[in-house]
């Protein structure tokens, strides 16, 4: 993690969620540095390891956690 200013990051496909989130953050915590995301992969692609906290909606764990139990498995023979 980076010495500068700490980060948040929201990831959240709803936007008003996320500005209110965001308006909320920033009031709270001032210091704090905040970011939003729509999707996971688009998380992913920042530097996941400089945040210092995140927020996920529940939508977005679901579909994590679903596209992961869709892997093809082959059985072993």
């Amino acid at each position: 993690m980076s010495m500068g200013r700490p980060k948040i990051a929201i990831v959240d496909s709803n936007t008003l969620v996320v500005l209110g989130l965001k308006q909320l953050l920033q009031n709270v915590m001032p210091i704090m540095t905040v970011e939003s995301f729509s999707s996971f992969q688009e998380f992913e692609k920042a530097q996941v390891d400089s945040y210092y906290h995140y927020f996920v909606s529940q939508v977005i764990v679901l579909e994590i956690d679903n596209s992961s139990r869709n892997v093809s498995t082959k059985p072993l023979s």
